[in-house]
């Protein structure tokens, strides 16, 4: 590997431990700050972006497939149970 891709790596890795030990609420409330400030757009380093996007698609994965039908019921129940006679 190139060390281009192992500092790509060990930044990403860096991104991901420092979100997952307490940071999370600290960028949420740093974009949040600059948004009420008036600031349309944020600065952050292209791992922490991956990171949080990453983060975000994990957490759409998982409420799309808690919403999805389990049983033959519960897919005639939300595509037809509602439905006026």
């Amino acid at each position: 590997m190139s060390d281009d891709h192992n500092q790509m790596r060990s930044g990403y890795r860096e991104a991901f431990g420092y979100l997952s030990t307490g940071g999370l609420p600290e960028v949420l409330a740093l974009a949040d700050a600059a948004r009420r400030g008036g600031a349309p757009k944020v600065q952050l380093d292209t791992e922490m972006a991956l990171v949080l996007c990453r983060l975000a698609e994990e957490g759409l994965t998982r409420i799309e497939e808690r919403n999805q039908p389990r049983t033959a019921a519960e897919y005639e129940a939300r595509n037809h149970g509602s439905e006026a006679s």
